[in-house]
C-alpha cells in the first residue's frame, strides 16, 4: 500500500524529521495478533519526500515522491530518501511511503 501526508509550511530538512520519526515508530512497534499474541515480526516503511513548488501539479509531486520512494527501496528498504531538486526551501512537503 501507499500513503501520502502533506506537511505545509515546512522546510525539506524539517519534513525529512517528521518521515523518519514515523518511519522509526512504525518499526519499534510490536506487529502481534490481538486475539492469540502471536508476533508477526517488524514492519518497515520505505519513504520517498519531496517539496511543492507554485509550479508544480499533483501529478507532478506524486512522481516525484514516488522516484525517491522507490529510491528508498533500491537503497536497502526501511529508510527515507529525499527528491532533492528543491532542497531546503519552504513549502509543502509531501511524503509517500510504502510497507516493505
Amino acid at each position: 500500500e501507499e500513503f501520502a501526508l502533506i506537511v505545509e509550511g515546512a522546510s525539506e530538512d524539517t519534513t525529512y524529521e517528521i518521515a523518519e520519526r514515523i518511519r522509526v515508530l512504525i518499526e519499534q512497534t510490536p506487529f502481534t495478533s490481538s486475539q492469540t499474541g502471536m508476533n508477526y515480526g517488524t514492519v518497515t516503511v520505505s519513504m520517498g519526500i519531496c517539496m511543492a513548488s507554485e509550479a508544480d501539479t499533483p501529478v507532478d509531486l506524486y512522481t516525484k515522491a514516488d522516484r525517491a520512494l522507490y529510491r528508498s527501496k533500491i537503497g536497502g528498504r526501511n529508510r527515507v530518501t529525499r527528491h532533492s531538486t528543491m532542497a531546503g526551501r519552504a513549502g509543502k512537503g509531501w511524503l509517500l511511503y510504502k510497507k516493505d
